[in-house]
């Protein structure tokens, strides 16, 4: 299977040599070893059998054995052992620096037009001198585990500039330097040990760096958009999109986009994707990149978003396609949308699909690009609005059977309102236990984000729990569900319920009956069951903003100010701990009104918000130079601070605010997406069938793979509208012959 890749199979050959070496096999049986397989050839040939045919089984047996019995031969002399001592020898006698630098001064001899691939610290050369030397050592010993370290040691110098000219004078600098650190140890059969290795070794780097160092190949290296363009203009047109998918190094298959992308030569992997998308016709078929690109690169939009997202414009526009020509005033447009939808098919975690990855990885803007918003306006339409639409009237009933039972009408003990209340507590506690039971699936399924705080601390969260809106949610309904089953209303007198420990909390402050005529006392303290109230009364009604996603406008106002607050926060901390700071200072002094700390600190805050108390104005001394001092740095200094931090905050997110609005909206359609069963996907995804060609202009077929959309004319002054991008090129030819140069 290796006799049309040599280099592979000269590796096998020294891999499998050292194997039979060990079952006992030497270098003079490798002849009968070669009868053997003549003779079995014949015998399973038959009448078939020519001499032409046992001159090639000859031939290749001959060429085999060349290889494994100088490996088998090295064996039989120790080899390996007499090079392990000798590198041994010379660790013990110079430190690594020691070695690194007389290697380095016999290559500036030997070959100084090499030295300009030396960039690294002196210290950093030594120690992959040493490391050099002792996978020598170790092909000698250990073949296979030698080349498995040998391939990527390959492709990374090839990404250096490395090419096979300089591994002569290489080789030589390092017997030099070996045998000037052994010294006297260095003897003639020492010496042919290395020579023997050293001839074996290079003869297979410099095959390898001269296969691997091919016109896509030097183009990457050198970081090149020509080079790679003049490198594909040679490639048939049937395979040029393998070409820029795939090179192959010593059998090692590397992809040019991600190697461009990984070291940062954005301008070559944006021609990569840019001529992967370009549609170009001939006379017999279209050529469009866009389903090999995704087939060897599923991960493409989150290596995209993550390490170059100014290139996800580029990705996103070669999934377009645009017609010149207006009918009605309407644009025909096509977007080639399959794999950015993800078929659930292939992606059984939502999570994991492109706009998914776009939603956690991406920035605003790429909401605004034409394909991603209509992608996720189509996900909102067929599914998202809906469901969505049916959570928020379960959660605005709750919301309004508490604000009725709970608020409104809170001291009200009769029958119908206690009925109200333990409604309201049961289907929170539904909600609440569904909530659960969901988190437990997705923490089995694995469906978690992982926060790390460290090396060893981390936390694994269900991904519902990453949204804060399902955070808050989740916990209100808890605190509502105690709040709803801890109600004390007694109903045995309705009319004097609230006289006779009917209504919380009077029972518990003052008894359990208050007398007829007198006035109902008013309560100074807030128990608990009060506190719990107000708190999910507070959050019941915050959440109610979310429902404002289905408003364009108002989700994009409440998520630039969602923003805002994260940054805002920051500053508050800051004012936070300087209130403290000044708290603790005016308590030390004993000023009066600033006895206690926590009453230092509602005293500065009083302050702040202009409601200063008599104390204050009593402070004498130090105390009053300490308060003048607070007012200057939080009034005068932070809060002025802040307006101006608002302000600039708000001018840079309402750039963004409809990016803002598009993503959350979206976020919220993946997941809901994840809500749904895997057969409702299926159901929902073959309703747009992909498969199908998306016509180009009346009869004329192009790639399948999207779907197509009549858009008003206005579309034609968008900066992303292209007319009729298709590349046509007249004339007969085969998918072998590449494609004519301009």
């Amino acid at each position: 299977d290796l006799i049309w890749e040599p280099e592979q199979q000269t590796v096998q050959l020294f891999i499998m040599a050292t194997q039979m070496h060990e079952s006992g096999i030497r270098s003079e049986n490798l002849t009968t070893m070669g009868n053997a397989i003549r003779e079995s050839c014949r015998a399973v040939m038959g009448v078939d059998w020519t001499p032409t045919m046992g001159d090639t089984v000859d031939w290749f047996w001959n060429c085999c054995k060349r290889t494994m019995a100088k490996t088998l031969d090295t064996i039989d002399r120790d080899d390996a052992t007499i090079l392990r001592q000798s590198w041994e020898s010379c660790q013990e006698k110079c430190t690594k620096d020691e070695l690194g630098e007389c290697f380095f001064n016999q290559l500036c001899n030997i070959a100084p037009h090499v030295i300009h691939l030396f960039r690294r610290p002196k210290k950093i050369q030594a120690f992959q001198f040493a490391h050099a030397v002792d996978m020598l050592v170790q092909f000698s010993e250990e073949p296979e585990q030698f080349f498995s370290e040998l391939k990527p040691l390959i492709i990374r110098h090839i990404k250096y500039g490395v090419k096979a000219d300089y591994v002569k004078p290489f080789g030589k600098a390092i017997l030099k330097a070996i045998e000037i650190c052994q010294g006297s140890l260095w003897n003639e059969r020492v010496a042919e040990c290395w020579r023997t290795m050293w001839v074996r070794v290079s003869s297979t780097v410099q095959r390898s760096l001269n296969v691997g160092t091919n016109l896509v190949v030097v183009s990457l290296v050198q970081g090149d958009p020509e080079k790679l363009s003049d490198a594909i203009d040679c490639a048939p047109r049937g395979e040029r999109f393998d070409w820029l998918l795939s090179v192959n190094i010593n059998g090692e298959i590397l992809s040019p986009l991600m190697w461009a992308i990984r070291d940062g030569k954005f301008a070559l992997a944006e021609y990569v994707i840019d001529h992967l998308l370009e549609i170009r016709a001939d006379r017999h078929a279209y050529y469009y990149g866009r389903e090999k690109l995704f087939e060897k690169h599923p991960e493409v939009v989150t290596v995209l978003c993550s390490d170059c997202p100014a290139l996800m414009d580029t990705l996103m526009d070669g999934l377009m396609w645009h017609s010149h020509s207006v009918n009605q005033g309407f644009v025909q447009v096509n977007y080639y949308l399959k794999e950015m939808y993800g078929d659930p098919k292939l992606i059984k975690n939502v999570w994991n699909s492109p706009v998914a990855q776009v939603t956690k990885l991406g920035t605003p803007d790429m909401f605004n690009h034409p394909l991603l918003n209509k992608l996720c306006l189509i996900k909102w339409h067929r599914f998202g609005k809906k469901f969505f639409i049916m959570m928020q009237i379960f959660y605005d009933l709750v919301l309004v059977m508490w604000t009725v039972g709970f608020v409104v009408y809170q001291d009200d003990c009769s029958l119908s309102l206690i009925s109200l209340r333990v409604a309201t507590g049961v289907l929170s506690l539904l909600a609440f236990i569904a909530m659960c039971a969901l988190l437990v699936s997705q923490y089995r399924s694995g469906l978690v984000t992982q926060l790390n705080w460290g090396p060893k601390l981390f936390l694994k969260v269900p991904q519902f729990l990453m949204n804060p809106w399902n955070s808050a949610r989740y916990v209100c309904y808890a605190v509502t569900t105690v709040a709803a089953f801890s109600e004390q209303c007694w109903t045995e007198e309705p009319p004097d319920a609230r006289r006779k420990m009917g209504c919380r909390p009077w029972a518990e402050n003052y008894g359990p009956e208050i007398p007829e005529g007198e006035p109902i006392p008013e309560v100074a303290t807030i128990d608990w069951r009060t506190a719990v109230t107000a708190f999910s009364t507070f959050f019941l009604w915050i959440q109610f903003i979310q429902i404002l996603i289905l408003s364009r406008p108002l989700a994009a106002f409440t998520y630039t100010l969602s923003a805002m607050f994260v940054d805002v926060g920051r500053n508050l901390m800051i004012i936070l701990v300087i209130i403290v700071s000044f708290a603790f200072t005016l308590t030390t002094l004993e000023q009066p009104g600033y006895e206690s700390p926590v009453q230092a600190v509602l005293n500065l805050i009083y302050v702040i918000l202009g409601m200063s108390s008599a104390e204050s104005e009593a402070l004498e001394g130090f105390g009053f130079f300490c308060l003048t001092s607070f007012v200057v740095i939080v009034e005068i200094g932070f809060l002025n601070i802040l307006i101006a931090q608002l302000a600039l905050i708000y001018e840079r997110l309402s750039l963004d605010k409809e990016g803002y609005a598009k993503m959350n909206r979206a976020y919220t359609c993946v997941e809901i997406e994840s809500f749904l069963s895997e057969k409702y996907r299926i159901k929902v995804w073959n309703e747009f069938n992909f498969d199908l060609p998306l016509q180009f202009d009346a009869g004329d077929d192009g790639p399948s793979g999207g779907i197509q959309v009549l858009e008003p004319a206005s579309v034609r002054a968008a900066k992303k509208y292209v007319p009729d991008r298709v590349l046509r090129f007249p004339g007969e030819a085969k998918s072998t012959d590449p494609w004519p140069v301009d």
